[in-house]
């Protein structure tokens, strides 16, 4: 009779054990449930229409502002581009002009070498005629 009395403890526990996990689980399913819920909800609400009404108004309420500026930083930008264009011919030019001056400096260093060879060539030929005398 003990025997039996054990059995149907651990049987009687057994069941309080599957209550509680088909408990858990139950509720498990029921938060994952609420939660997909509360998804599809934030995917599929709809905009607020009063807010996206007042917000196209004060757009075109701002509109001349908006031309306004944008005329300004407009008139600035070829402003700035017309400083960038004079800058740049000035360095195009700069620049013809340097390479020029290294083409004649160039030129210059070819004359001076030139002219350095003819005078060791006239100095060798006065130290021969200073060795032997005619």
């Amino acid at each position: 009779m003990k025997d039996m009395m054990q059995r149907d403890e651990k049987q009687l526990e057994l069941a309080k054990l599957r209550a509680q996990q088909e408990t858990a689980a139950s509720e498990r399913r029921e938060l994952e449930a609420k939660a997909e819920l509360q998804s599809l909800r934030d995917r599929y609400k709809p905009k607020p229409v009063g807010k996206t009404t007042s917000d196209i108004l004060s757009q075109l309420q701002e509109g001349p502002t908006w031309q306004a500026r944008w005329q300004e930083e407009q008139s600035q930008t070829e402003v700035l581009l017309q400083d960038l264009k004079q800058t740049l011919g000035g360095l195009q030019s700069g620049e013809e002009q340097l390479k020029q001056a290294k083409v004649r400096a160039q030129q210059e260093a070819a004359a001076y070498e030139r002219h350095k060879l003819e005078l060791e060539d006239e100095l060798e030929l006065l130290r021969s005629r200073l060795e032997r005398p005619s």
